[in-house]
């Protein structure tokens, strides 16, 4: 199974393997994204970002995926600036959700995992996963929030592209339409 965009290496939060493990934010926090023009988008954060992001539904096996387009080609995003920091108003949630992300687990409780490629990740600077006694630190409790959260509304995200599908609301465009009606937007604000 192929990894989720952005995630290189995903493996399962340990208090083991990690109890040494420390977080800190790279100097470029987002640079991993300044070549994507497509983030995923979640129902929750449409109103949130509706003024500053567009929401595209892109064709996908059975349910369209919700994105926001974040640059008119490909390999180019024009949020990220040089120094690998958000310009806009609203940042998308898979982007403050990264490197961390739930995963399934056939016949088990969900689990938090982490993209153990991440620059971030230090056994030495930033701040710990884990206590001395294997509890879990705030840093990993805020990590766990959010990416159930994220979690939950995908799900959420999913029925709604499958009921705005089924209702026939969704319409093909080429790109070439997208792109002058999204120049026609910037242009008009």
């Amino acid at each position: 199974m192929s990894n989720p965009l952005f995630y290189k290496n995903v493996i399962p939060l340990s208090t083991e393997m990690h109890k040494k493990m420390r977080f800190s934010t790279p100097a470029k926090p987002l640079a991993f994204a300044k070549e994507a023009n497509l983030i995923p988008a979640l129902v929750d954060e449409f109103e949130l970002a509706l003024d500053d992001l567009p929401i595209a539904f892109l064709p996908a096996e059975g349910v369209p995926s919700a994105v926001f387009v974040t640059g008119l080609k490909p390999g180019s995003n024009v949020f990220i600036s040089d120094d690998g920091l958000w310009d806009g108003k609203y940042a998308p949630a898979y982007l403050r959700r990264y490197p961390f992300i739930v995963g399934d687990v056939t016949d088990g409780d969900p689990i938090l995992c982490i993209d153990d490629t991440y620059e971030g990740l230090s056994e030495k600077e930033g701040e710990p996963f884990f206590t001395k006694s294997g509890e879990a630190e705030e840093t990993l409790e805020r990590a766990l929030i959010i990416s159930q959260s994220y979690k939950s509304s995908a799900d959420r995200t999913e029925e709604f592209t499958k009921v705005v599908n089924e209702m026939g609301l969704l319409q093909a465009i080429s790109w070439t339409q997208f792109y002058l009606t999204a120049r026609r937007q910037v242009f008009t604000v």
